[in-house]
């Protein structure tokens, strides 16, 4: 809804220095949309006490989008014709959100009571509410406990999509961990150049460094390439948002080549 309200600020915006004719029937397009489904919905005998709204919302998109199309093809705009159709957009989202939301309760209470002739009513109507994860997950769980053989199309398509959407996230969490394990090589292989060329004594003899952890640390590492032990003492002068493991200042002996 933030997005539909957010357009229809630009656009009262820009009718003062239009030039030219703005599609304005174009805003009512999302509501538009959802209206077959709703249409749909209304049908559903689950939904007769509330049939009134959803007819309402029906009736007060088409009368809006045919407003929208005359302003469009308006050589001059109505500032309150404009005013009244922008007012009735907001009026028609607010009214979706009231749907969506008795739909999401609607159908939890079929699921609550085992209502499966309601329950087969509700998930046939493809509302946005019903690709909600959460929504989606508690429908999935009722099919398959309540519909061993599968025989609902509309839900078999609701788990082809939670499992695309699973797989997707997993692709995404490989191909994090796979660049992670990037980042490790190359890193190894800019500490391996550096031991190449580390003299014994000098500054680059002892080398640090620090490893991003899975709680969001740092795990830190030491190598001392020369023969003999070296101390080391650790501290940091500023930790923001981070507290050492350890009590700080932190002195350490390395043996050589270790």
């Amino acid at each position: 809804m933030g997005r539909i309200i957010a357009l229809l600020l630009i656009i009262f915006g820009l009718v003062k220095g239009a030039s030219s004719p703005l599609v304005f029937e174009t805003l009512v397009t999302p509501l538009q949309e959802s209206a077959a489904s709703i249409e749909q919905l209304s049908r559903k005998p689950i939904m007769k006490p509330n049939q009134q709204l959803l007819r309402n919302f029906l009736s007060g998109v088409e009368t809006t989008l045919v407003i929208g199309q005359e302003l469009s093809g308006a050589k001059e705009i109505d500032k309150q014709v404009l005013k009244s159709y922008l007012k009735d957009l907001r009026e028609l989202s607010h009214t979706k959100e009231s749907i969506d939301q008795l739909y999401r309760k609607t159908l939890d209470t079929a699921m609550a009571q085992s209502d499966k002739t309601s329950f087969e009513d509700l998930v046939s109507v493809s509302l946005e509410p019903l690709h909600h994860p959460r929504i989606r997950s508690a429908v999935i769980a009722f099919y398959q406990k309540n519909y061993p053989n599968h025989s609902l199309k509309s839900v078999e398509a609701l788990c082809d999509e939670q499992e695309l959407e699973e797989k997707s996230i997993q692709t995404a969490i490989d191909q994090e961990q796979a660049y992670e394990e990037h980042l490790r090589i190359l890193k190894r292989s800019e500490v391996s150049a550096i031991k190449k060329t580390a003299q014994i004594g000098s500054r680059n003899s002892v080398m640090v460094s620090a490893e991003p952890t899975a709680e969001g640390g740092f795990v830190f590492e030491a190598e001392n390439v020369n023969p003999y032990t070296v101390t080391m003492s650790i501290d940091f002068e500023i930790l923001n948002n981070l507290k050492a493991s350890e009590k700080l200042p932190l002195f350490v002996e390395i043996p050589g080549k270790t």
